[in-house]
């Protein structure tokens, strides 16, 4: 059955039509693509988190911003990345809080196994109402702590380590 468009095409023109028709597909099934990667890094943090930057802005501010306020006061930088990782935690976190209350609640943090020259690998750990870490540097998931470990390492580094 040919429409009205196609019924008075001869073999050339339909192929050509028919070459168009593949550039447009291929145009849409990349566009399609990228859209379906911006509703997949809505859905999943760790693809929308991917630099201190991106966890600012996640959070409603700017890395600029950050750094006016905290650069220039004469805070140390194991005290200025305590900051950083405040932020990427909170950004990570999507607005979930602690409840310390619930003791059956899992609360989850990076755990870095530390030697001379610095950070040999990472890990995570979870944990009930007595901590080894602070409470702001908790996550929801063992997930988001494996990925704050490993994405942030430099970041945990220059919080934890003092050269």
């Amino acid at each position: 059955m040919k429409t009205l468009k196609t019924k008075d095409m001869n073999e050339k023109q339909a192929k050509k039509r028919i070459s168009k028709i593949k550039i447009e597909t291929e145009k849409l099934n990349r566009e399609a693509a990228e859209l379906q990667e911006i509703i997949d890094s809505k859905a999943n943090v760790m693809l929308r988190i991917k630099t201190f930057a991106d966890a600012c802005i996640e959070c409603g501010s700017t890395e600029k911003e950050f750094n006016d306020k905290y650069l220039n006061i004469g805070l140390r930088e194991d005290t200025i990345n305590y900051e950083r990782i405040v932020i990427i935690i909170r950004a990570l976190n999507e607005g979930w809080t602690p409840n310390w209350s619930n003791t059956n609640e899992r609360k989850w943090y990076p755990y870095f196994n530390a030697a001379s020259f610095g950070f040999d690998g990472t890990d995570c750990d979870g944990w009930g109402a007595s901590t080894t870490a602070g409470s702001r540097l908790c996550l929801k998931s063992q997930e988001l702590a494996e990925y704050a470990g490993t994405q942030f390492t430099d970041i945990y580094k220059a919080f934890m380590i003092i050269d």
